[in-house]
């Protein structure tokens, strides 16, 4: 059993703290031992009794062509397969690392140096990147970008969410790559939201204009400020509106706001902001939507009392780090 197995094992059947996670991203995502990776993962496949089906197939075609990889690498498509199945059967946030990782390694440009940062849950930060561009990242988010933009256009990678003010520049157009949509700009502000575990990527203009190319219908938007393309992941359908700025960049002073929102979602916010761990038994009321607001400094015991007063049925333990919802 070699090293590297080791670690990919021990990672993705654990529970690690933002810091050991930190660490384990950057070592995945560099270049060494790159088939000693990819060797460990295909073992972990081989250990794991999931039968795949026709709507797995799809989606992981669809998810090949969404990160740009052209059919002469298609000798690997069944490794990949694999890889992807591994992540939706034991640790669903790291389909985001694999995405991003055939991302950065399938790249037919010039070999070039790139920078994975990842912001833990309950932070916030702010990164300048190279271009003087500044990317401000929410909580349990992950960006990938060159250490130096050399290319024709500055692509950036993300998982997450995170609000960026661009430095035009006419002859380099600022691109913006997520799994569900692509947002190019030349010089604005605009705020995208594209967690893997949530329900919907969301794309808001706060200032100049931007184009969205939506990866799976090959629809485009061309976005003036103070509108939004939402695409909905259950669906796969896409749609622009009207955008309430305020709402939408509200987490960068820590709040939390729903607008019609599924118990999910905001579970897995709830975990982001306050980096605990949800345990959720909750068939009945999981089709609920709600519309409600927390303050940065609301504690999780208050919010958690608010929920159980606005949804019927719904019951609650929080010990320590850990919070079982129950009906």
């Amino acid at each position: 059993m070699s090293k590297t197995y080791q670690i990919v094992n021990f990672f993705l059947k654990g529970e690690y703290s933002e810091e050991t996670k930190k660490k384990f991203y950057r070592w995945f995502f560099s270049s060494n031992a790159k088939l000693e990776k990819e060797e460990a993962l295909v073992n972990q496949w081989n250990e794991i009794d999931i039968e795949a089906d026709s709507s797995t197939r799809d989606s992981y075609n669809k998810v090949i062509a969404n990160l740009g990889i052209e059919s002469k690498k298609k000798q690997n498509l069944e490794l990949r397969y694999k890889l992807l199945r591994i992540a939706a059967a034991i640790f669903i946030p790291v389909i985001s690392i694999i995405s991003a990782y055939w991302y950065v390694q399938s790249s037919d440009r010039q070999p070039v140096e790139f920078v994975e940062h990842f912001t833990p849950n309950s932070n916030i930060e702010t990164i300048n990147l190279p271009d003087g561009s500044s990317v401000t990242v929410n909580c349990g988010s992950i960006i990938i970008y060159p250490r130096n933009f050399t290319n024709k256009s500055r692509e950036i990678f993300l998982s997450g969410e995170a609000k960026f003010t661009v430095i035009p520049d006419k002859k380099r157009p600022f691109i913006v790559k997520t799994n569900d949509m692509n947002i190019e700009a030349l010089g604005t502000v605009f705020n995208v939201s594209s967690y893997a575990e949530n329900s919907q990527t969301v794309a808001t203009l706060v200032d100049g204009k931007v184009r969205v190319d939506m990866k799976k219908s090959k629809k485009d938007y061309v976005l003036d400020p103070l509108q939004q393309v939402v695409f909905d992941r259950k669906t796969g359908k896409s749609f622009s509106q009207r955008a309430k700025i305020d709402l939408e960049l509200a987490w960068e002073e820590g709040h939390l706001v729903f607008r019609n929102a599924s118990i999910e979602d905001i579970m897995q916010e709830i975990q982001r902001k306050y980096d605990v761990r949800i345990y959720a038994n909750y068939k009945e009321i999981k089709n609920e939507k709600l519309t409600v607001r927390f303050n940065n400094d609301e504690p999780v015991e208050e919010i958690f009392k608010t929920l159980s007063m606005l949804i019927r049925g719904f019951n609650y333990k929080i010990k320590g780090e850990k919070i079982y919802i129950y009906q």
